[in-house]
């Protein structure tokens, strides 16, 4: 991608979409119990972070336990008053889980999978082109 100081945070977001969709970009990993393929969130990352970086996005992640809230923030770096914020509600689980080994495993997946959505919504890519 070619670099364009002109360019605001919503055109930069476009670009890296339309080129992600010129890439036709695929899920590689299986899912032996669903039968179906995903990504991962380093397959998305890989995907999506040296596109970011070409036009000059930073990527804030945040978990707020107050309002239950996971967001996304693309700040322009070339106008860092220029940013896109996407958000996701999420479950406490720690009144579910019990053990507290557990509870640290679930809760890294459930990040990891907060991760992906916020990335996926941000940049519209679908996972499984079979269940649109």
């Amino acid at each position: 991608m070619t670099e364009n100081k002109d360019l605001s945070i919503l055109n930069k977001i476009q670009k890296i979409r339309k080129e992600i969709r010129r890439e036709k970009v695929e899920p590689k990993s299986y899912n032996d119990y669903s039968k179906n393929n995903y990504f991962s969130l380093q397959e998305l990352e890989n995907i999506i972070y040296p596109k970011v970086e070409d036009v000059n996005i930073y990527l804030d992640y945040n978990f707020t336990n107050v309002n239950k809230t996971a967001y996304l923030i693309a700040i322009d770096l070339d106008n860092t008053k220029s940013s896109c914020k996407i958000e996701i509600p999420y479950n406490d689980i720690s009144n579910i889980v019990t053990e507290k080994k557990t509870y640290i495993t679930k809760y890294i997946g459930q990040i990891t999978s907060l991760k992906k959505l916020l990335l996926m919504n941000m940049f519209l890519i679908i996972e499984n082109k079979n269940n649109e």
